[in-house]
């Protein structure tokens, strides 16, 4: 469950990603660093809310993406 927004978040840390066909693989390792260093994750898209991560698998799903890790937000424009 979202327990926090982005806007909520003094150190916003943003990771803008202007081409579609850049490298999904970045994203994939950001994830998986997060993940290894301890962090939750959760996933936002702009419509619908709690999204599992793995679902961006299929990036074209996406426009906006938002990961929550603890007090880190990360946004991720595809």
């Amino acid at each position: 469950m979202l327990t926090k927004d982005c806007n909520e978040i003094p150190q916003l840390l943003k990771l803008k990603i202007r081409s579609k066909t850049m490298k999904f693989q970045m994203l994939l390792s950001f994830m998986l660093a997060l993940q290894i260093n301890g962090k939750n994750i959760t996933c936002r898209d702009g419509e619908k809310t709690n999204q599992i991560c793995q679902m961006i698998g299929d990036p074209k799903k996406f426009q906006h993406i938002i990961y929550f890790a603890d007090d880190n937000c990360v946004n991720v424009f595809l």
